[in-house]
């Protein structure tokens, strides 16, 4: 649309054509205060006292209307310039930005030592940056005004990589104690003992095995009294498993070496009942002659034995693991590794708390603001409309 200044020649010139008198003397039309005049014409034509006064009222009119449009606009200018934070480019442009910035976070994470005993550590923060920036760059690509749902992969994605930190977290404080010199002394206790009680425990399988041998050839009498000598004996080791030395470190082994020994205590007992109950079931008279047990009784037992020899090898290999990662060298490396952390983990908490203050002020956009201002400026540009629609409608205005 045309701004009524650019028609204010034309209102000269209507004023001109318009303007009257009966003598050839040039007579003067009346002076409009701060408005365009009706200039003298050499020769004019007859104009009614009416229609000048209404071309007077139109020419007052017009350069007050011509005033507050251009006051509008001017204004209007000024708060769309003060409001780029609301534009689409602007928006689009800050994301871009986070992109940018969070690259430095993803090469930081890259960047991570690597030695053996963390280098799962800095695969897991890689992906969790990785997961992030393509989250961001997919934000960029795809976002459009007013859709609001582009951001939650986003908002999930950054809890994804705050879980993975917390893992990270963790992970290290066990690393960090793991790797102490307090720890390679409990360690050293650790092993040793667990040497031994490995040790009880091979007895006590060799011990089961001759049993399991003899126990034909004994009266009923004796197969139970020795199969309630090796229950003692089991139960005795069991109780020594559950007294293992435990720290945060060890935990892992021995949950792993009690629960083990519980199973094969509890399948022990079984196998006593199972024996009580054959030889009740055969009548065996009081002389104590020997009576066949039948090969199922063992089976249960057997499979039992069979499942704590594996757990109590991943203990041991699982200690082996931790002895590993005990040495000074160790300590040292995850030391390094600590520090090259607590510094990516200080920028990507960063980023997320700027990230976090742009989205919820979307990005400085003040919407009811402008919804606020907007309407104030409908309402202007509605009364300077009943203006216009006010101007005299003489014919030769039309």
């Amino acid at each position: 649309m045309m701004r009524t200044a650019n028609l204010l020649p034309f209102l000269v010139l209507l004023l001109l054509l318009a303007a009257c008198g009966t003598s050839s003397t040039p007579t003067p039309s009346p002076q409009v205060s701060a408005t365009p005049t009706i200039p003298p014409l050499a020769t004019v034509t007859h104009l009614s006292p009416s229609a000048r006064e209404a071309l007077v009222d139109f020419a007052n009119k017009h350069q007050k209307i011509t005033t507050d449009w251009e006051q509008f606009h001017l204004d209007f200018d000024r708060w769309v310039a003060g409001s780029l934070a609301c534009n689409a480019n602007s928006l689009r442009e800050a994301l871009a930005q986070f992109v940018g910035d969070f690259a430095g976070i993803t090469e930081a994470a890259r960047e991570l030592p690597r030695s053996s005993n963390v280098t799962d550590l800095a695969d897991t923060l890689i992906k969790a940056a990785e997961d992030d920036e393509k989250a961001l760059r997919d934000l960029v690509r795809t976002w459009r005004p007013d859709n609001q749902d582009v951001f939650e992969t986003v908002d999930l994605q950054q809890s994804n990589s705050v879980a993975a930190q917390k893992a990270v977290d963790d992970a290290l404080v066990a690393l960090k104690e793991g790797a102490s010199a307090a720890s390679r002394t409990l360690l050293g206790s650790f092993s040793a003992t667990l040497d031994e009680l490995n040790g009880e425990w091979d007895t006590f399988h060799r011990d089961y095995d001759t049993f399991r041998s003899e126990q034909r050839e004994l009266t009923a009498s004796d197969r139970i009294a020795r199969l309630g000598a090796l229950v003692s004996q089991f139960g005795e080791l069991a109780i020594q498993v559950r007294n293992l030395p435990t720290s945060s470190i060890t935990r892992p082994v021995t949950d792993m070496l009690v629960a083990a020994a519980e199973q094969e205590e509890l399948a022990l007992r079984k196998l006593m009942d199972a024996f009580e109950r054959e030889q009740g079931a055969s009548g065996e008279p009081g002389t104590g002659e020997a009576v066949a047990i039948p090969k199922s009784v063992f089976e249960d037992f057997d499979t039992q034995l069979v499942q704590s020899n594996a757990s109590r090898r991943e203990a041991t290999e699982g200690l082996a693991d931790i002895l590993k990662s005990s040495s000074i060298e160790d300590e040292q490396a995850v030391a390094e590794f600590a520090t090259s952390y607590d510094e990516l983990r200080s920028a990507w908490k960063r980023f997320h708390q700027a990230y976090d203050v742009w989205r919820t002020t979307e990005g400085g956009c003040d919407r009811s603001a402008v919804t606020a201002t907007l309407a104030q400026f409908s309402i202007r540009f509605s009364e300077l409309a009943k203006e216009v629609r006010a101007l005299p409608r003489l014919p030769i205005l039309q």
